[in-house]
């Protein structure tokens, strides 16, 4: 359930992500790059709409820290799509 007992929106490939993501946290690099394609376009619309012109840069900043963290998520495809964007 999403926040407010609202049912969480799923996307197509969330299944992919969530196997991707546990793939990276294992240290494979090119499911990083998976996860990276899945989850980037939307952060960008989703930081265009808060930052503007900027979104590319704090984007750049966030998948540092993405990076950096990612041994520490816990979750599934649709969880990691929404911790990026913390």
């Amino acid at each position: 359930m999403g926040q407010r007992g609202e049912p969480r929106r799923v996307q197509a490939h969330d299944g992919e992500l969530g196997a991707a993501v546990a793939r990276a946290q294992d240290g494979d690099e090119a499911a990083f790059a998976v996860a990276y394609r899945f989850v980037q376009p939307g952060l960008l619309g989703y930081l265009r709409g808060l930052v503007g012109d900027d979104a590319e840069d704090v984007a750049a900043d966030a998948w540092l820290e993405i990076a950096r963290d990612l041994r520490r998520f816990r979750g599934d495809g649709a969880g990691f799509r929404g911790w990026t964007a913390t």
